[in-house]
């Protein structure tokens, strides 16, 4: 299968908080991947294509916490063993963030 994706994205298995745009109603999720423009995660619940949501989460093998806001771009139940696998753009994003993202995707096997 041809790769689609712009941007090299690093593999990981990590949880992470869902909530509203807002902070409120969080909900744990897993990343799947990450790149600089954004991120795929598997939720319980489907989401709205285009709704914004917080994401909180940590890099692999690194203590320091993230917040991100992210629009869905996808939502479907392939590639996950149960509820939904969601792709999503950053949309409201930290430099520091951008930075510790590459130097992730730089260091893990291309995906």
């Amino acid at each position: 299968m041809h790769e689609k994706r712009a941007q090299n994205r690093g593999l990981m298995r990590e949880d992470a908080m869902l909530a509203g745009a807002a902070g409120q109603a969080r909900q744990p999720v897993i990343m799947l991947d990450i790149s600089r423009l954004g991120v795929c995660f598997a939720s319980p619940a489907p989401l709205e294509a285009s709704s914004r949501h917080l994401l909180l989460f940590s890099l692999p093998g690194k203590p320091h916490s993230h917040e991100t806001v992210v629009q869905v771009v996808h939502s479907s139940t392939s590639g996950v063993p149960s509820g939904y696998r969601i792709g999503a753009r950053f949309v409201h994003i930290q430099a520091e963030t951008t930075d510790d993202i590459v130097a992730f995707v730089t260091t893990t096997a291309p995906a």
